[in-house]
């Protein structure tokens, strides 16, 4: 309505005049039953930009407000909280993340979630849980340089030599 609009061209200028205080912005415009949506993904946004530009200490502290503001409703910010942890050479801390928002929200993850997680798993050598996640990421369709050569090592090792060759295969064919 034009009510709404009038309402969130508001909170936009209000927003872009004052941007370090965009919470107390979303307070003041949105609807009560809202507010906790709005403000979790607010905090996700402003996360995502300060990620973009490799301010990770910022990008880590709107990560935990969205977290931690609604606790009620999940959006997947743990998945960039993994990866944030990835870059901090925090791989445990990482894993401990992907594990528990993966069993909560398996489909929140993107193919680049699966691809993290896939690598951390390796690396813990969790290989039967690793293969779960790969199969999950060529479902996707996607494919990276090295996906079959890194799939093949990992269903060689969890006992499943069939699939290990295929990858193996599939690594040479698209390469």
């Amino acid at each position: 309505t034009s009510g709404d609009q009038a309402k969130a061209d508001a909170a936009l200028k209000e927003a872009t005049a004052n941007p370090n205080n965009f919470a107390e912005v979303v307070k003041k415009y949105a609807d009560k039953k809202q507010k906790d949506s709005y403000l979790t993904k607010m905090y996700g946004y402003l996360a995502t930009i300060e990620f973009s530009k490799k301010e990770y200490d910022a990008a880590e502290t709107y990560i935990k407000n969205a977290i931690n503001y609604d606790k009620q409703h999940t959006h997947g910010y743990e998945y960039m909280l993994g990866h944030l942890q990835v870059i901090k050479n925090n791989n445990e801390q990482a894993l401990k993340l992907f594990d528990d928002i993966y069993s909560k929200q398996p489909e929140l993850a993107t193919a680049s979630d699966l691809q993290t997680y896939m690598y951390l798993l390796a690396d813990a050598e969790r290989y039967e849980d690793c293969t779960t996640i790969i199969n999950k990421y060529m479902a996707t369709g996607q494919w990276f340089e090295g996906l079959g050569s890194f799939a093949s090592t990992v269903f060689e090792k969890d006992g499943m030599l069939q699939e290990s060759l295929l990858c193996a295969f599939l690594e040479y064919e698209y390469n």
